[in-house]
């Protein structure tokens, strides 16, 4: 990502943070990506457990048209 991106990659992570193995996967996503590319963008966006397989979709079309310069 930080490579394709040339550095200037904008992400958006979803995760369910009810979930501790997720949480370690965000937060070390988060301090990988500060550390290898300090210009890139992470937003993270918590789904509750209901939501996912029904309002989740919704979720990542919201976040993209709130922030289309999201390419990750």
């Amino acid at each position: 990502m930080v490579a394709n991106s040339d550095g200037k990659a904008n992400v958006a992570v979803f995760t369910i943070n009810d979930y501790p193995s997720l949480q370690v996967f965000t937060n070390g996503f988060q301090k990988s990506m500060a550390e290898w590319c300090p210009a890139c963008k992470v937003k993270i966006v918590n789904q509750p457990i209901s939501d996912l397989g029904t309002k989740t979709p919704q979720s990542v079309v919201s976040t993209l048209q709130r922030s289309p310069d999201t390419n990750w």
